[in-house]
């Protein structure tokens, strides 16, 4: 049996996630382009949202570009807390469903300034009821090019489809650096439309032994052309 490769899942994983964690494994087919935007509610402090654009398309045959923007609305006005662009090459593509990427990144962040990053994506599909499913692990390094310490992140992300129509998400990641930080979402998302998609996703940002970090619930909108 043809296990089947979740290359419609590796944009849903994108949109699902925060700007600091891109999309997964899998590149866009050639010509094809994803936009998803989506509004957070959280808690930093002070009760804020925040936007989130992204864009990808599939460039060639193996190589997908694309990039986003993050902005804060808060009490004192919003502002561009992050915006990053990236170039993903597939580098190995197994006859199971498996596939491997390497990923380049430059970002800049209002927090940590200029940045650049690094990432190795392994990902597999397998079959899962009708709908078949996904797994992804990534490890990546992010060095601040404005001077400063470096920070490894690793992270894993499972996904399948449970019913037609539908997509269930769930991803755990960790970043190290001048302190260890944990992210965890879960995200279900519901076809409208053969090019367009909503989601919803609760998650917890930044949380360390120094303490809770953000916890936030995204609503989102997702569109194929």
């Amino acid at each position: 049996m043809r296990v089947p490769t979740p290359l419609p899942l590796a944009a849903a994983l994108a949109a699902a996630l925060p700007l600091s964690a891109q999309a997964g494994a899998w590149t866009a087919e050639p010509g094809a382009t994803f936009f998803s935007q989506s509004r957070s509610f959280d808690t930093w402090g002070e009760p804020r949202a925040r936007l989130d654009s992204y864009l990808e398309h599939g460039w060639r045959e193996g190589v997908t570009v694309g990039g986003g923007m993050s902005r804060r609305e808060g009490v004192g006005g919003a502002e561009v807390t992050r915006a990053a662009a990236f170039v993903r090459q597939r580098v190995w593509q197994g006859a199971s469903g498996e596939v491997a990427s390497v990923e380049f990144e430059a970002a800049g962040d209002a927090g940590s300034g200029l940045e650049s990053a690094m990432r190795l994506r392994l990902g597999r599909g397998f079959a899962l009821g009708s709908g078949g499913g996904f797994a992804e692990a990534e490890l990546g390094y992010v060095s601040a090019l404005g001077g400063g310490d470096g920070r490894a992140q690793m992270g894993a992300t499972l996904g399948a489809r449970p019913a037609a129509g539908w997509l269930a998400m769930a991803r755990g990641a960790i970043e190290t650096g001048d302190s260890r930080r944990l992210n965890a979402e879960a995200s279900l998302v519901r076809e409208i439309s053969p090019r367009a998609s909503l989601s919803f996703t609760m998650g917890a940002e930044d949380w360390s032994a120094g303490g809770p970090g953000g916890a936030h619930l995204r609503i989102g909108i997702w569109r194929r052309f």
